[in-house]
């Protein structure tokens, strides 16, 4: 029993040792983005709103960077080494202890929300429901024509979207990814006319129908991934402005309403709420911020005139589609692979001393066969004499499993007595644990 507890706490170990190395350098790559993603919004001067969202989304890709061969180049390199000695302390252990009591709060508020959305009345007005989708879906636009055609995904999933009333003074909001859900406060309904209604409504299933749910909860997974980054905060915070205004735009496009109208239902709203409890939710209104709501409205005022709405935000779509499969293909071919099999072999001293690394004496006095070491005694006895190695035993490591370059683990270790070669106990035995861990640093890690 001590000696798998052993076992596991090592592999704990290297886990949090590894996991910090690869979280800095993503880290890192994330802050080399942060400057293109404020160029892009400095020189769109929130004139698009789909520009802007978009732009913060750019370092999303960037979590995948950790296995970049960027870090191994030469005028790079000393920077690698300097996260190797960070990594190869505590500080690892603490890293993922706070980023595990972040995830655990974050997905106890997500579902005590859950739990409180499931527990309200549901909303009765099934034409109103009826028409807000078809709204939101683009159905009835001034041409009869839909921004992406009867979309045969979009409309099934908005029309499983739970409405629920609530009694609290809260803004609308929207939430859920499998079963997604909006939520509307009763006193803003029975206060507002049908095409109050109707705005709100429509503002949330946009909401959804973008994705903007989806985008959210992976942003923020990101956020505790890197939770000491402050940047983080700054960009959750745009990232939220900017899907507000998208949502914003799309209503006055998809439901033909006047930018005035819409900006006075924004004031209504601001002026009959309390503040949200935040989770994987995105609301109409996210507080009493005046001056938020001033620059949503001043957007909107500016929204109202664009001609070709729907083709340029088709357009943008498609660019940043194409930038994001460039980054994509770009950070999979400059990485490398999950994991790989040295079929080299080693030799270490009882004390784990590197004596021999994969050299040809080595390969002539040790072969492998079916997973199991076959040693040429003379050959061998040679090789022992050669670098001066005494005591009782040596290791000979072979189907090494690394990651990157100098930080790997697992494979098979052969410890051989040096009274008798053919004494040989491996390390790596045939259990459960040792599946589990190999498993684990293949491809999870």
């Amino acid at each position: 029993m001590d000696n798998i507890l052993g076992t596991i706490i090592n592999f704990g170990t290297f886990f949090c040792q590894y996991g910090m190395l690869k979280c800095m350098k993503t880290l890192i790559m994330g802050l080399v983005m942060v400057p293109f993603i404020l160029i892009i919004r400095l020189c769109n001067r929130n004139k698009y709103a789909n520009i802007d969202f978009y732009a913060v989304l750019l370092v999303l890709p960037m979590a995948f960077t950790g296995m970049g061969k960027f870090f191994y180049i030469p005028h790079i390199y000393f920077l690698t080494g300097t996260l190797y000695k960070i990594a190869a302390t505590n500080v690892g252990v603490i890293y993922f202890f706070v980023m595990f009591v972040l995830l655990i709060g974050f997905l106890h508020k997500n579902n005590k929300l859950r739990r409180w959305v499931r527990g309200l009345g549901r909303f009765n007005d099934e034409p109103m429901r009826v028409k807000a989708v078809e709204k939101t879906l683009g159905h009835d636009l001034a041409d009869g024509k839909c921004w992406f055609g009867r979309n045969c995904i979009a409309g099934p999933y908005l029309n499983r979207v739970r409405i629920y009333v609530t009694d609290k003074e809260i803004s609308p909001f929207s939430g859920g990814i499998w079963s997604p859900y909006i939520v509307i406060p009763k006193h803003l309904f029975n206060d507002a006319s049908e095409e109050e209604q109707l705005m709100m409504l429509s503002h949330e299933l946009m909401h959804v129908r973008s994705g903007h749910i989806v985008w959210l909860f992976a942003f923020r997974l990101l956020w505790i991934y890197w939770w000491i980054n402050p940047v983080m905060f700054w960009l959750n915070s745009k990232l939220r402005d900017d899907m507000e205004r998208i949502c914003d735009e799309k209503c006055i496009g998809y439901t033909n309403t006047e930018p005035y109208s819409y900006g006075a239902v924004l004031l209504f709203v601001a002026g009959s709420m309390c503040k949200n409890a935040e989770a994987d939710m995105v609301s109409f209104v996210g507080g009493k911020d005046y001056n938020k709501i001033k620059k949503r409205i001043s957007y909107i005022e500016l929204a109202g005139t664009r001609k070709c709405f729907f083709r340029k935000l088709r357009t943008q779509t498609l660019a940043f589609t194409l930038v994001f499969a460039a980054l994509a293909v770009g950070i999979w071919k400059g990485s490398y692979p999950r994991y790989s099999v040295i079929k080299g072999l080693f030799l270490y001293d009882e004390n784990v001393n590197s004596c021999e690394c994969d050299t040809e004496e080595l390969q002539d006095a040790v072969k492998v066969y079916d997973g199991r070491l076959i040693i040429d005694n003379d050959k061998f006895d040679s090789l022992i004499e050669k670098n001066g190695i005494s005591g009782d035993c040596v290791y000979i490591g072979f189907d090494t499993i690394t990651k990157v370059p100098g930080w790997g683990g697992g494979g098979n270790v052969g410890v051989v007595s040096l009274d008798n070669y053919d004494d040989i106990y491996y390390l790596s035995k045939d259990c459960l644990l040792n599946d589990v861990m190999e498993f684990w640093l293949k491809y999870l890690m």
